[in-house]
């Protein structure tokens, strides 16, 4: 009963409810919906950064000829609409709006910079296993963290990952596929999980063939590019992109390699600010620390790998799976300390 619920679950009811009518508007005429979804976010905009982006969105969404109409068109026909609105909604509300708020109470409260989302290697002979993320994540949740990023190394979604997917439904999950394919059982089992973007490698040779399965089987996706320092000049040229057209991908997120010592974020935001092609981009790690800016006012990253080791920041020799080792435990003794005067800001 509604008596029952407290106030972040009868706001996100509402919400849950408003995007729903949006989307299906928005299916019927992307181009006055969108603008009209854009005008009623920037109204009910409550976090740090909601009403920058919307606006932006806003100024965008101006130009009639706009490469981002068609893409929002493609998407929402090949797209499964409970997807969209449970993943856009768990990374919205739940972690960029009611989790940020948290995150900085609790940021301030410990006197350090909380990460936002955190970072996972998995591995099908890795010792992290789905048990040990979910439990990190359900330590998580009160501090504010309310996302997960999951690398599979040298595998697919298994039965046991996927469950941990489906335990945490206000969770916002970027599952990144090292390998390019996916089986029928796997694609089946990702269907479920409308809390959940997968990301396929674009460089991959089964690449084409897995995004257009996705695509026909309406599962939300999208494809990642690991780049190295010598393509940064080449980038804004038109060929660059063009390239990566065939996939179908809707999305798609570069990542900086472990070489490449220059990030792409400047040039891939300019690009997203002037858009040629109808493929909305990120650059993973320089928007994740865009993002982190504005919640917390300073970065921080906290990166497991799949046996446990945090890996960033400072390729430490803490284990998560060391016996008593909690979430809490880790962040004290891994992240950057506050300032004294953001910690007086953040908990005004």
């Amino acid at each position: 009963m509604i008596v029952d619920m407290d106030s972040r679950q009868i706001t996100r009811l509402m919400v849950d409810t408003a995007v729903a009518r949006g989307i299906r508007d928005m299916a019927d005429d992307p181009a006055r919906s969108l603008r009209r979804l854009a005008d009623m976010g920037k109204q009910f905009s409550t976090g740090r950064f909601q009403p920058q982006i919307i606006s932006i969105i806003q100024e965008l969404l101006e130009h009639e000829d706009s490469p981002y109409y068609p893409l929002l068109s493609e998407f929402l026909g090949t797209t499964d609409h409970e997807s969209i609105r449970c993943f856009g909604i768990n990374m919205g509300y739940e972690c960029w709006t009611y989790g940020a708020r948290l995150l900085r109470e609790s940021s301030a409260a410990r006197g350090i910079a909380l990460p936002w989302i955190l970072f996972f290697r998995y591995a099908a002979e890795g010792r992290l296993r789905p048990d040990d993320i979910g439990r990190l994540l359900d330590e998580a949740y009160p501090l504010g963290i309310n996302a997960a990023y999951i690398t599979l190394t040298d595998c697919g979604p298994d039965k046991e990952l996927v469950s941990m997917l489906l335990a945490h439904p206000t969770c916002g999950f970027f599952l990144q596929l090292e390998s390019g394919g996916l089986s029928c059982a796997e694609m089946g089992r990702l269907s479920e999980c409308h809390n959940t973007l997968l990301i396929v490698n674009a460089d991959a040779p089964e690449a084409e063939d897995t995004c257009r399965a996705l695509k026909e089987a309406h599962i939300l996706f999208a494809a990642y590019h690991s780049y190295e320092e010598e393509e940064l000049p080449s980038m804004g040229e038109p060929a660059y992109m063009k390239r990566f057209l065939p996939l179908g991908a809707s999305i798609l997120f570069f990542i900086q390699s472990d070489t490449c010592k220059v990030s792409a974020g400047p040039i891939i935001k300019d690009l997203r600010l002037h858009p040629v092609d109808p493929c909305f981009l990120w650059d993973l790690y320089a928007d994740e620390r865009a993002v982190s800016d504005r919640i917390c006012d300073m970065p921080a990253r906290l990166c497991i790998d799949s046996d446990g080791r945090v890996l960033v920041p400072g390729n430490t020799a803490i284990n998560v799976l060391s016996e008593g080792m909690t979430l809490d435990n880790i962040l004290t003794r891994t992240m950057p300390l506050l300032p004294a005067e953001d910690m007086l800001l953040m908990s005004a």
